[in-house]
């Protein structure tokens, strides 16, 4: 996690010593922010150790990227000397001044007469297990790294260069689940929610939130449950946490553990192969059928491509085909010869007779 702070404080005579360039006392971090932050001890001493001898620069970089590479005229300084003091509640440290840089004399000078008007802006970060959240605060709890720290010019405010403004907390106005609620009518949204987490012993009617009394009670319920939300996830486990991203359709993963990425490729290639291997499948069932003249349903497709190749062929030829051939009528060939006259017939003897007497009746003729 990465944030901003800037600090600005009142001089102090002695403070400044223009000859070296050493503006003494300027206070690096507080242990409250209005920024919504709040500082413990052990990051006040982180602090102390990583300020150390960490370049100052001229104004933000362009963009205000804390990352950027910054130019040699830039340079401002170094802090050195950084320490935590309890007593005071803060890390502090002294402003060496690059006393040939472009703006030397100004800040000097300005530190001097004019030290609420600009003071340091810096940027850190940490690691997300190291941050927090408690009564509507930020906790920071340690600090990993320093990105930036930029000399920049504030207008005229009731602070400077050495007492913090950004760590100067505002008055906050805070109420009690319980008088939101009895206050809010019965009927406010987000005011069931809350009445059933009380009653199920999971939100305790004497935390407070911020929220001010002149507030609609339906924005003040809205805070109630926010607060409550955010409370439940500073206990979340990694799995419960993992399913609020899902929920919100962001992608990353909390539950696995190293070689996470590598084993997610892995079964999404697994996926992949398995959906080809599944419609090369589908399409030799298809052509199985075809070529057979079965017809193709969704069904029998799906069944071939389930069973073993061996089992396939058996499979197809149990259904019925598309156009099956027309039924043949038998016949017998007719004979090349014909089979020979019956000469025991009642028409071969008549005709016989008639013959026989023709032939007589001529042989007489003739004598």
């Amino acid at each position: 996690m990465r944030w901003s702070e800037v600090s600005l404080s009142e001089h102090r005579t002695g403070d400044v010593n223009v000859e070296e360039g050493v503006i003494r006392g300027v206070r690096i971090c507080g242990r409250e922010s209005a920024n919504g932050r709040e500082y413990t001890d052990q990051a006040l001493r982180d602090a102390a150790r990583l300020y150390e001898g960490v370049r100052v620069n001229y104004d933000h970089p362009a963009g205000r990227d804390p990352t950027a590479e910054r130019d040699f005229g830039d340079f401002a300084g170094q802090l050195h000397g950084c320490t935590f003091d309890p007593a005071r509640g803060g890390t502090y440290g002294e402003l060496h001044v690059a006393l040939e840089g472009r703006h030397a004399k100004l800040v000097l000078e300005s530190a001097a007469r004019f030290p609420k008007s600009f003071g340091l802006s810096h940027v850190a970060s940490a690691d997300a297990s190291k941050v927090k959240r408690e009564r509507g605060l930020q906790v920071i709890q340690g600090i990993d790294s320093v990105e930036s720290v930029d000399l920049v010019t504030r207008p005229a405010t009731a602070e400077g260069l050495f007492e913090s403004l950004d760590h100067t907390s505002p008055e906050r106005k805070t109420m009690k689940i319980r008088e939101i609620l009895s206050s809010a009518p019965a009927k406010t949204k987000f005011r069931k929610v809350l009445v059933e987490m009380i009653d199920a012993g999971e939100l305790a009617p004497e935390m407070e939130i911020e929220a001010a009394p002149e507030e609609s009670p339906e924005d003040q319920l809205r805070k109630g449950l926010i607060a409550m939300i955010v409370a439940k996830l500073d206990a979340a486990t990694p799995e419960e946490m993992q399913s609020v991203l899902d929920v919100f359709g962001i992608e990353d993963s909390l539950t696995a553990g190293n070689g996470a990425g590598e084993a997610e490729e892995a079964a999404a290639e697994s996926v992949k192969t398995t959906k080809l291997e599944k419609r090369l499948a589908m399409m030799e069932a298809t052509n199985l059928l075809l070529s057979a003249d079965v017809e193709a349903t969704p069904e029998r497709v799906a069944a071939i491509a389930a069973v073993d190749t061996v089992q396939r062929q058996p499979l197809v030829e149990s259904w019925p085909k598309r156009h099956p051939a027309p039924e043949r009528r038998s016949f017998r060939p007719r004979p090349l010869t014909s089979p020979p006259a019956e000469k025991s017939t009642i028409i071969s003897e008549s005709v016989e007779k008639s013959w026989d007497a023709r032939v007589a009746a001529a042989r007489a003729k003739v004598r």
